[in-house]
C-alpha cells in the first residue's frame, strides 16, 4: 500500500474509533495487510486471508458441525 493510501486508511479507522463506530476492513488477503490494519487499530476484518467465499449451505453445515 502506498503512503497516501496508508494515511487515508489510518484516518478512516481513527475517525471511526474516536466516534465508537465499527469498521470492517474488506479484502484482506495477506498477513502483512492484516498486521498493518491491527497496528493502526482496526478490529474487524474480512477476506481471503481468513477464508475463501462459500455458499450459504456450506456455512450452515459448518456452523451445525461446530
Amino acid at each position: 500500500m502506498d503512503s497516501k493510501s496508508n494515511s487515508m486508511v489510518q484516518s478512516i479507522i481513527a475517525i471511526a474509533n474516536s466516534h465508537n463506530i465499527s469498521v470492517i476492513a474488506e479484502g484482506v488477503e495477506e498477513q502483512a495487510q492484516f498486521d498493518m490494519l491491527v497496528d493502526i487499530g482496526c478490529k474487524r476484518f474480512q477476506g481471503y486471508y481468513f477464508y475463501k467465499p462459500v455458499n450459504a449451505t456450506s456455512v450452515i453445515e459448518y456452523l451445525q458441525a461446530n
